[in-house]
C-alpha cells in the first residue's frame, strides 16, 4: 500500500548535522522496503520558511472565495504545506 512520507529537515548545520543524517538514513531504509512510497521532502535550514505577515493571517481568516488576488498568492505556501502535512503517513 502506498504511503507518503514527508521527511523534513530543520537544522542549521547542514552537513555537519547529526539528526539530518539520521533521517535520510530512515527514509533511505523505508524506500528500500516500501519502494512505492512517495517523500516530500523540505530542508528548512537551508531554505527557511517565511515569517507569517499580516497579509497571509488575514487571508488564512478569510474564507477562500472571499480572498483577494494578492490574499490567494501569500497564502498559497502556507496552503501548500498544510496539504502536504494532511496527505503523509
Amino acid at each position: 500500500m502506498k504511503k507518503t512520507i514527508l521527511h523534513i529537515d530543520s537544522s542549521p548545520m547542514g552537513e555537519k548535522s547529526f539528526s539530518k543524517k539520521l533521517s535520510h538514513q530512515l527514509v533511505v531504509g523505508l524506500k528500500s522496503k516500501f519502494t512505492d512510497h512517495e517523500v516530500i521532502y523540505h530542508d528548512y535550514g537551508t531554505t527557511p520558511l517565511p515569517h507569517l505577515s499580516d497579509t497571509v493571517l488575514g487571508a488564512i481568516f478569510t474564507p477562500e472565495p472571499n480572498r483577494t488576488s494578492p490574499q490567494k498568492d501569500e497564502v498559497k505556501l502556507s496552503d501548500q504545506l498544510t496539504d502536504e502535512f494532511l496527505a503523509a503517513d
